[in-house]
């Protein structure tokens, strides 16, 4: 097979021949341009919003405290305050077009000390008897009394809900045996940092007509019978201080295009996709190579829409390439490596409403292979960009306003450290600034979590070297085919509904470790051809399959996306990493769905 770009067949029902990468993977491998924006002069520090949350922080630091109760030993405030332009159209039209700002408080308020206070426990307080506790939202004007005023009830309602909550907590504790003396909470050195305010030029009209002009892509095409493209446009600033001393400032700002459609095939079944283009900056953007991904991508659906779910599973060396092999390292290496420490739930009711998104799977790996001894893997929230193509995962201050650290996780195949915040473990005992604020039901927490991660590997093969290795696994398995894969499902904006359940979720089962695939392929040993195929996922997957790594390409894929938690969160991250081959895998048959057809076609 000796074609640089890697032209594979794709054989379907309609199509006898269709290259793989112009039809699937080139929508995954979009290079973004070098962002352009502008900065304000403005001394933010010295803002009314940060007046009101200094002098609020000094009060309640020195006056916060019910009779015969602990003071609080430590405050902390963070605003974020953005603007967001929101543009939303289907088939043509326009449905959407809005600016809006935004400010919101989020309050870490801690009794107790860093040995035990009331983090990092879940318990029924949320909500029921406290209004006004952890967060809210602030004035967007720079009016001294109603900013002040919103910090003094929320710090006061924070407050009584942490004194409740380490009652309830040291009670928990007092039924229960444990050896665990790994501290809540760690010192950090304050951090000072202030960057600029970022202005960003922007024509209204201008993106209304390149957003309704990308809806159209689908309208021709009748088994498309919903679609919609999104805009968004965020920009603005993280303030930070705490009682320890830190005072900064940090820029934020991402836009990114969001294209979903639905398909029904002749059978009933409902065919799904999803696929985001991101950046930091409207220049990011590429219009022209962001129509072409859509146009091939609508057109990979129709070729999906029209394929038979006639595989009953199967079991040998599966591919990964592109977006596929990049989410596959994030799901579990990722988020295996965030969040490690769990939250001690007081019953098991609430235990089981929780959210189970496969955070800190590798908690007790911890210097031990994970990976083969030709890959090391490191996160670095500094990185801007990579070879000149922009990474929408970095920040130079976390979410808890600590300075950010590149962190080297995996040395020649061997987890060494993990994505922190300042909630310690019994091994790490320090916070690396990776901390994300996570907004659990009952209460919220900050998690460490990934920001720009880097794969490299030292033993490379190209296209035609790794197709062959993938053959030769193939047919030692017995197999006449093999499996290439190079989109996996991601998780879709939630929509009303679907946030107004994750407030009740009767969750039974963990999450999968890895999401089903998107687009998936069997490559015929024999003639090299491919033909796309539908219906099956991943089984009986474990965080052991890393090590089942036999290859890695010598392509690297840059991949911009936003994690989005079961609770709402929206994580900015980026994955730099080759195409995957892993020695055995088994997939089975996905449950189909159907539905009745609409009784009159489409217009």
């Amino acid at each position: 097979m000796k074609n640089e770009n890697l032209k594979l067949e794709i054989r379907n029902p309609k199509q006898n021949k269709k290259n793989l990468l112009w039809a699937a993977m080139f929508v995954s491998l979009i290079m973004l341009a070098t962002p352009a924006v502008c900065f304000s002069s403005e001394l933010v520090e010295k803002s009314v919003l940060f007046q009101a949350l200094q002098d609020e922080m000094k009060r309640s630091s020195a006056k916060l405290q019910l009779e015969d109760q602990a003071k609080p030993y430590y405050i902390a405030y963070r605003v974020k305050e953005s603007t967001e332009i929101d543009i939303r159209a289907s088939f043509g039209g326009l449905l959407f077009s809005d600016k809006s700002k935004k400010r919101e408080l989020f309050v870490d308020l801690r009794v107790g000390d860093y040995q035990l206070d009331n983090s990092n426990f879940i318990c029924g307080t949320s909500g029921s008897r406290i209004i006004e506790a952890e967060r809210t939202d602030l004035a967007i004007e720079d009016e001294y009394f109603p900013l002040r005023q919103a910090i003094w009830l929320v710090t006061d309602g924070t407050y009584k809900k942490a004194l409740e909550k380490l009652a309830r907590k040291k009670a928990y504790y007092q039924n229960k045996q444990t050896g665990d003396t790994t501290p809540e909470f760690t010192k950090v050195i304050p951090c000072s940092l202030v960057e600029p305010v970022p202005i960003v030029k922007y024509n209204i009209n201008t993106l209304n007509e390149k957003v309704v002009r990308l809806s159209e892509i689908p309208k021709n095409n009748k088994s498309i019978f919903e679609s919609n493209v999104r805009l968004k446009l965020r920009y603005g600033n993280q303030y930070f201080l705490d009682s320890d001393g830190a005072r900064n400032v940090r820029q934020e700002k991402i836009v990114g295009i969001e294209v979903q459609a639905k398909a029904q095939a002749k059978t009933g079944e409902i065919v799904e996709d999803f696929i985001c283009f991101y950046g930091n900056a409207l220049h990011d953007l590429d219009f022209f190579n962001i129509e072409k991904s859509i146009n091939a991508w609508v057109e990979t659906l129709m070729i999906k829409v029209n394929v038979k779910n006639e595989e009953e599973g199967y079991s040998g060396p599966v591919l990964f390439i592109g977006q596929a092999s990049c989410e596959l390292l994030f799901q579990i290496l990722g988020k295996g490596a965030s969040g490690v420490r769990q939250p001690v739930v007081e019953n098991e009711m609430l235990e089981r409403n929780l959210s189970k998104e496969n955070f800190g799977i590798l908690t007790t790996r911890l210097n031990k292979r994970i990976l083969p001894e030709f890959i090391s893997v490191f996160d670095d929230p500094g990185l801007r960009e990579y070879k000149g193509t922009p990474l929408i995962g970095g920040f130079s201050i976390d979410e808890q306003g600590v300075k950010s650290e590149r962190v080297e996780l995996v040395r020649d195949g061997k987890l060494i450290n993990f994505l922190m915040s300042r909630t310690p473990i019994n091994k790490i005992r320090e916070s690396n600034g990776h901390a994300r604020y996570y907004d659990e039901v009952y209460s919220p927490r900050y998690i460490g979590f990934v920001s720009n991660m880097v794969v490299d590997s030292k033993e490379k093969l190209n296209e035609e070297e790794i197709i062959d290795r993938l053959k030769t696994l193939a047919k030692d398995y017995g197999n006449d085919y093999a499996i290439i894969i190079t989109r996996l499902e991601t998780k879709q904006p939630q929509n009303v509904m679907e946030r107004y359940r994750r407030f009740y979720p009767a969750r039974t089962n963990q999450t999968p470790l890895i999401s089903a695939p998107e687009n998936m392929y069997k490559l015929d040993i024999k003639t090299g051809s491919l033909q796309l195929i539908r219906g099956l996922e991943f089984s009986h997957t474990t965080p052991a399959i890393l090590k089942d790594i036999v290859a890695t390409g010598d392509k690297e894929y840059i991949y911009n996306s936003l994690y989005r938690s079961d609770y709402g969160d929206e994580y900015p991250f980026s994955i730099v990493a080759p195409s995957v081959l892993i020695e055995e895998m088994e997939l089975v048959q996905k449950k189909i769905e159907t539905a009745k057809p609409p009784i009159v076609s489409r217009p």
